[in-house]
């Protein structure tokens, strides 16, 4: 139900008394405020680590080597624009995030303000095609990671080959969600209009005006049609347009996901019924993952939708109108709305909670950042002047002064150990090879700190570590979820 039917019942239908509603003006817009916080920051969290894995990788040994490429895959022409469709949908959806919770603080303000938009035509226009897109743009990349993880696990228990998608089929995959996102949420674009009403107030009985941001539809209605046609025209495409939204915004993807995973639960029942390998158990807990992402998305944005329906049914006379049931639905929307909101701050605490390797993706980069200013901060007075058992030609890793030539060798090795071991063979595991390696390289940092008489590593040796363990984990998640 749009703000316009906040105040006043629907013409023609039987006058209602509203005197008696009034939104929380209090409780919502701190709800706002809280999601744009937490949604800024998390969304850009997510946005910069998935755009900073492969660019981590910029300076790793072996880029150029034959041996860390596949046959079946197209060679990336640079590590940044090698990702894969998981990586590319979930950046869609952080990016949809984060972007519709920029425009929260004038939603906030416009519910503080009693449902008074004082911010100009072009921002109600932009805010409100924002909302539209974030939710369209949303469920398709949910969907679209669903589909792609029913393709990739019936491709490795099928006949098909079990080829890396290449980039150029996730920049389409996601073009092509967007593009769907922007057409479907041009109406919000084109018919919003700021309306001037004068409401009157209830302290002072006086009348005082107010500009809403809602929908227009006069521009879709001829203006022949008496006043009585045209507010019954309004009201039909009012209702045509919601449930547009909620056909193709809610109930075809819904339709598609419960397709998807229904296929997936026999699927995974029949080929992992005797007991699951290691790769088998990340693969369940990637679609977990995508699983309650989607959860999370269909719970906060059902009670909307449902809202959204009803006033619809009622409007088009599927429904009889009656004052009660009406007054229900207009003191249900504001919140419907906001709950549908809050789900755009939710994402990155669910990655954080079920995702092992995002959250040590975080906090590699955290460290990274701390250890860098404060080694910025220090300066080279820090740095021991004389009898320093570490040689004098070391190289900068990820901005440190940590590793000698050994060393970086060491790493360079165990990189294109796991590469060759999951790009060629296939393998989702470590063979003991690769886990020496990665052993002699964990020896050579403590041995370099030991011979100083260190008897705990300083937070630098500590992120080349945490380092180099990521680098198995990001190598096999590359493979999983490609």
């Amino acid at each position: 139900m749009s703000e316009s039917l906040i105040f006043t019942s629907p013409s023609p239908f039987p006058s209602c008394d509203y005197s008696e509603w009034s939104p929380t003006w209090v409780l919502i817009p701190i709800v706002y405020i809280l999601v744009f916080v937490v949604g800024s920051l998390g969304n850009g969290l997510v946005l910069w680590v998935y755009l900073d894995r492969r660019a981590r990788g910029r300076g790793r040994i072996g880029n150029g080597s034959k041996s860390s490429q596949t046959t079946d895959s197209p060679p990336c022409p640079t590590p940044k624009t090698c990702r894969t469709v998981t990586e590319s949908l979930i950046i869609s959806l952080a990016l949809a995030d984060l972007a519709f919770v920029m425009t929260l603080p004038l939603w906030a303000a416009y519910t503080a303000l009693g449902y008074h938009w004082p911010f100009g035509q072009v921002l109600c226009q932009v805010s409100s095609y924002v909302v539209a897109l974030n939710m369209y743009a949303s469920v398709f990349s949910l969907t679209g990671l669903s589909v792609e993880r029913y393709c990739v696990i019936s491709r490795q228990h099928g006949n098909s080959s079990n080829r890396r998608p290449s980039s150029t089929r996730a920049i389409w995959i996601v073009g092509i969600v967007w593009l769907a996102a922007g057409i479907l949420a041009l109406p919000a674009l084109l018919l919003r209009k700021v309306r001037e009403l004068d409401l009157e107030s209830g302290e002072d009985g006086d009348w005082h005006p107010s500009c809403l941001c809602d929908m227009d539809y006069s521009s879709l209605i001829s203006s022949e049609l008496d006043p009585a046609a045209a507010e019954q025209a309004e009201l039909r495409w009012s209702a045509a347009l919601g449930l547009k939204s909620t056909i193709l915004g809610f109930l075809v993807p819904l339709v598609v996901l419960l397709l998807c995973y229904g296929w997936l639960a026999q699927l995974l029942s029949r080929h992992f019924s005797l007991g699951l390998r290691p790769d088998q158990k990340r693969q369940r807990r990637l679609l977990r993952i995508i699983i309650t992402l989607v959860l999370a998305f269909f719970l906060c944005w059902l009670p909307f939708h449902t809202n959204k329906t009803l006033s619809a049914m009622v409007e088009l006379g599927i429904l009889p109108f009656s004052c009660g049931f009406d007054q229900w639905l207009v003191l249900a929307h504001p919140y419907a709305i906001c709950l549908g909101y809050v789900n755009s701050c939710l994402n990155p605490l669910l990655y954080a909670c079920c995702d092992p390797a995002f959250r040590n993706r975080c906090s590699g980069l955290l460290i990274c950042i701390w250890v860098k200013c404060k080694g910025q901060r220090g300066g080279e007075e820090k740095q021991p002047a004389k009898s320093s058992p570490m040689p004098s030609g070391t190289h900068e890793v990820t901005g440190l002064r940590l590793l000698n030539p050994g060393a970086q060798m060491v790493l360079g090795q165990a990189q294109l150990l796991v590469e060759e071991q999951l790009l060629h063979q296939g393998l989702r595991l470590l063979n003991p090879g690769a886990q020496m390696v990665l052993g002699q390289a964990q020896l050579l940092v403590e041995g370099q700190l030991l011979h100083q008489g260190l008897r705990l590593l300083n937070p630098g040796a500590q992120m080349v570590l945490g380092q180099a363990q990521l680098l198995v984990e990001e190598q096999e998640q590359a493979f999983l979820i490609s």
